[in-house]
This record gives structure tokens, sequence and C-alpha cells, in this order.
């Protein structure tokens, strides 16, 4: 009988190493998808700031043109 404990005390240490083991690693998992959805979250950040940024320019250059359109014709009625 003794043996029987014995073993049976054994094993339940191994599967409790094991459950630590995959504690440790389910934590770690947890931390890493935390640290991607902050990433993730500053990337989003990053690119709205490039569409507004873009959009800025798309404006800006839409003016450029027109003031390029008015003044050839200006040049050409003066000619």
């Amino acid at each position: 009988m003794r043996n029987t404990r014995k073993s049976a005390t054994a094993r339940a240490g191994k599967e409790a190493l094991t459950l630590q083991q995959v504690m440790g690693v389910m934590q770690g998992l947890q931390e890493a998808m935390a640290a991607s959805r902050a990433e993730q979250e500053r990337i989003l950040q990053d690119l709205a700031a490039s569409q507004a940024r873009n959009e800025e320019l798309h404006c800006t250059n839409e003016e450029l043109r027109r003031g390029l359109r008015h003044q050839s014709g200006s040049r050409e009625t003066e000619d």
C-alpha cells in the first residue's frame, strides 16, 4: 500500500508542477496579449494621425493647384 501512496503522491507533485508551468505559460501569454493590444492601440492612433495629416496635405495641394490655375489664367489674359 505504501508504494501506491508514494507513487500517487509523486504523480500529484508532478501534476502540480505541470499545472504551475501551464499557469506560468498562460500568464506569459496574457501579458503578451496585453502588450500586443497596447501596441495595436498605439498603431491605430498613429494611423489616425497620419490620415488626418494626409487629409490636410490633400487640401493644401488642392489649394495650390487652384492657385496655379488662377495664375496661369491671369497670365494668359495679360498676354
